[in-house]
């Protein structure tokens, strides 16, 4: 039987950890990785991926695809074409935004 070792986190990197999830819905729309995060928020990309399912029970891309899935519907809701919708939450063309919107 395989144990799962316990992260513990500091007190700062949660406070990292919440930083780069505020940080992460306001600008799903940009290129990220882990590791971007990682520099910026100064903790290691193992304790923020695991932070961050911790804090919202989603992986750091699904946390970004979520938020760009959340604001697809916003703006399909006022009848924005659907290009615009692809550009504005972050895909580089329409297809690219049907298929994750499925």
């Amino acid at each position: 039987m395989l144990s799962i070792p316990v992260i513990r986190f500091t007190s700062q990197e949660l406070q990292a950890i919440d930083e780069a999830i505020e940080y992460l819905g306001k600008v799903f729309v940009r290129k990220i990785n882990a590791q971007d995060l990682s520099d910026a928020y100064n903790i290691s990309v193992k304790k923020l991926r695991a932070g961050f399912v911790r804090r919202t029970g989603l992986s750091i891309h699904a946390y970004i695809e979520a938020s760009r899935l959340k604001k697809a519907k916003e703006l399909l809701a006022d009848d924005a074409p659907l290009k615009s919708i692809a550009e504005l939450i972050g895909y580089t063309t329409p297809s690219q935004f049907g298929y994750f919107f499925k």
